[in-house]
């Protein structure tokens, strides 16, 4: 049976992460922190300065516990600080042969880790110097050199035209760990697609094929997106239907609208074949709302930066839609941001987003092409 970490009370793992925090260097920390960069955010990755305070934060975003210490396996041996896994209970080789199924760096971040890896003082100074007029505050290390990159828009793991304009400049190695990269990642993509398309076949799925999973966002749109602020919303009256169900909300009956297909324009019109049946939906589906706060409470708005709420979804929108995420991924970011903030000194007035929806299908917005600022 697999395991998911070693067995011990909560003092003596605490005990454990304390030792490995202690024994782990400025540069250590540093790569945790940027390998970490797409499972913290970046509020709270700044304010991270020890291996004990990046551990305490992977704690409050579950995504370690004494039950499941496997990403901090996976970042030493990542790191290569090796000698500290058996403070865990793993080994090189057990971590090495579980990462493919347990791992949560993405091959990106590594990949990008690897590079810095290589990268000679006399590359770095000449990346500086490439990347100046772009990125004109000089970062201390190739890492913060990436991490600026990302910040400007200049990097992503869907947009690499601008890191390989400086390896190549750099050394061919680097370029050529680049393409590995983007071969793997088409590979996999295709492999994922293959391995989709056989399901569906060989479960007689295959009259659903052409539904798609994700709404039309590739031209004119229907629809409407609305920003109240400063408003009350009430909840709908309650009222008991005659079902026996606890889950019903009312008596009425939802009424159906024909489903049509998402706007075309005229040059990319497509006709329907005639055999197709006539499709109703619910006429309440496909609607989204983000509130910034549950019913009942206010929401907080700085006096300078703005609206706690507005100001997560700007950057979340940002930073998470040139990497294809749904925008409910992005919302539940959103919800942890600013759950995560307090208008007191004392921590005890907050704020927790609310979003409502009634989607059908995942909601993913085309990347910009020019990688201007949303």
């Amino acid at each position: 049976m697999p395991r998911s970490c070693i067995n011990m009370e909560d003092d003596n793992y605490l005990e454990k992460l304390l030792f490995i925090s202690e024994n782990l260097g400025h540069n250590d920390i540093e790569a945790l922190k940027f390998l970490c960069s797409d499972l913290i955010s970046l509020g709270n990755l700044e304010n991270i300065n020890s291996a004990r305070q990046l551990f305490e934060q992977l704690m409050r975003d579950d995504l370690l516990n004494k039950e499941n210490c496997f990403l901090v396996a996976e970042l030493l041996f990542l790191i290569k600080q090796k000698h500290l896994l058996c403070q865990i209970g793993y080994t090189k080789e057990e971590v090495q042969k579980e990462l493919s199924t347990k791992g949560k760096i993405s091959s990106y971040r590594i990949m990008l880790y690897n590079l810095s890896e290589e990268i000679t003082i006399e590359d770095f100074q000449h990346a500086k110097f490439l990347l100046r007029d772009s990125i004109p505050k000089p970062p201390k290390c190739f890492l913060s050199l990436l991490r600026n990159m990302e910040k400007q828009e200049l990097l992503s793991k869907n947009y690499l035209e601008k890191l390989e304009f400086v390896c190549k400049n750099l050394s061919k190695s680097l370029l050529k760990r680049i393409n590995q990269y983007k071969t793997e990642k088409e590979e996999k993509n295709l492999s994922v697609a293959s391995g989709l398309a056989e399901c569906l076949w060989n479960t007689s799925l295959q009259e659903n094929m052409e539904q798609a999973t994700r709404y039309e966002m590739t031209s004119k749109h229907r629809g409407l997106c609305i920003i109240f602020n400063n408003c009350t919303f009430k909840t709908m009256d309650y009222r008991e239907g005659s079902c026996k169900d606890a889950a019903c909300q009312g008596k009425d009956a939802q009424e159906g609208v024909l489903l049509e297909a998402d706007a075309r324009s005229v040059n990319n019109s497509l006709s329907v074949p005639k055999n197709i049946p006539q499709m109703y939906i619910p006429k309440e589906a496909d609607f989204l709302l983000g509130m910034a706060t549950v019913d009942g409470c206010f929401a907080v708005r700085h006096i300078e930066k703005g609206s706690w709420y507005i100001q997560a979804l700007c950057h979340y929108l940002k930073h998470l839609v040139p990497r294809e995420e749904d925008i409910l991924s992005i919302l539940t970011m959103v919800n942890n941001e600013v759950s995560q903030q307090a208008a007191d000194k004392k921590g005890k007035i907050k704020q927790m987003p609310q979003p409502a929806f009634t989607l059908r299908k995942k909601v993913i917005f085309p990347v910009p092409s020019d990688k201007s600022p949303l």
